[in-house]
C-alpha cells in the first residue's frame, strides 16, 4: 500500500513537470492536496493559540503511572493545609468525591486523615482516608495491573481489624480501575478512573488558584486518554487479568 501511493506521487511529481494541463485524475489530486495543506496549515495556526494537545502528564510520561495517580488522588482528597503542596482548597476535593459515590457528604466535615501504601497485618493499600468514631475508607487502585493472589481479601480482613480500632461504625472499600472491573472480594465496590477524572474536572472548576485549577484540569485530561469509552466484556475483564 505505502509502495503504491510513493509510486502514485512519484508519477504525480514527474506529470505536473511534464503536462499542461494535468490530466483529469492528477488534477483532482492536485486539488485535494492543496486543500489538505490548507486544512493542515490552519490548524497549525490555530493550534499556536490552543496547544490542546499538551498535557503535562503526557509530557513527564506519567499517564500511566499507577503510584503517580494515587498520589494525586490523596493529594486530591487531603483538606489539610499542612500537608505537601496543599492545593490549599479545604475539604473541596473530598467533598466532591463523596459526592460522586454516593457517600454521606457529613464525611468532610470529619476531622478526617489521608494516608498512603498503609500497611495491614496481611496487605497494603494504596489510599485510606478516615475519621476516628465516624468512618475509613479504603482504595485499592489499578491502572494496568491486575490484582495479586488474594489481595483484596487481606485487605477487606485489615480494613475490619483498623475499623475496630478506630471504633468506626462506617466501612467502605472501593476497587479502582480503567473498566470497573470486579475485585475479587465482593465488598469492594468497582469504581473507574473515568470518575476520578469527573471529580477533578469539578474540582478544577471550583477551586480558587490559576495554577491548582490547571493542574486538575491536566489531571482530568490525562486520565481521560486511558480511559475507555465503551464497558469492558466478559471476555476483555478475562485478557485484563492474564
Amino acid at each position: 500500500m505505502i509502495a503504491a501511493f510513493d509510486k502514485l506521487l512519484s508519477s504525480y511529481q514527474l506529470l505536473t513537470h511534464a503536462a499542461h494541463p494535468l490530466p483529469a485524475p492528477f488534477a483532482d489530486l492536485r486539488a485535494l492536496l492543496d486543500q489538505f495543506s490548507a486544512a493542515a496549515e490552519r490548524w497549525r495556526l490555530d493550534q499556536q493559540n490552543k496547544a490542546e494537545a499538551f498535557n503535562l502528564f503526557e509530557v513527564l510520561n506519567l499517564t500511566g503511572d499507577e503510584l503517580r495517580h494515587s498520589m494525586l488522588l490523596a493529594w486530591l482528597l487531603d483538606h489539610r493545609l499542612t500537608a505537601f503542596g496543599t492545593h490549599a482548597q479545604g475539604n473541596l476535593g473530598f467533598r466532591l468525591f463523596l459526592e460522586e459515590l454516593d457517600l454521606p457528604v457529613e464525611y468532610a466535615q470529619q476531622p478526617y486523615f489521608v494516608f498512603r501504601e498503609v500497611s495491614g497485618d496481611r496487605s497494603r493499600i494504596d489510599i485510606r482516608v478516615q475519621a476516628r468514631g465516624a468512618f475509613i475508607l479504603d482504595i485499592e487502585n489499578k491502572i494496568w495491573s491486575a490484582e495479586g493472589e488474594d489481595q483484596t481479601n487481606s485487605e477487606w480482613k485489615d480494613l475490619q481489624k483498623a475499623a475496630k480500632e478506630l471504633s468506626a461504625p462506617n466501612v467502605h472499600a472501593f476497587f479502582l480501575t480503567p473498566y470497573g472491573t470486579k475485585a475479587k472480594n465482593p465488598h469492594f465496590t468497582p469504581i473507574k478512573w473515568k470518575q476520578m477524572a469527573d471529580v477533578l474536572e469539578k474540582f478544577a472548576g471550583e477551586a480558587k488558584p490559576p495554577h491548582v485549577k490547571l493542574f486538575a484540569q491536566h489531571s482530568a485530561d490525562a486520565l481521560r486518554r486511558f480511559t475507555p469509552i465503551t464497558p469492558l466484556t466478559p471476555e476483555d475483564e478475562h485478557e485484563e487479568h492474564l
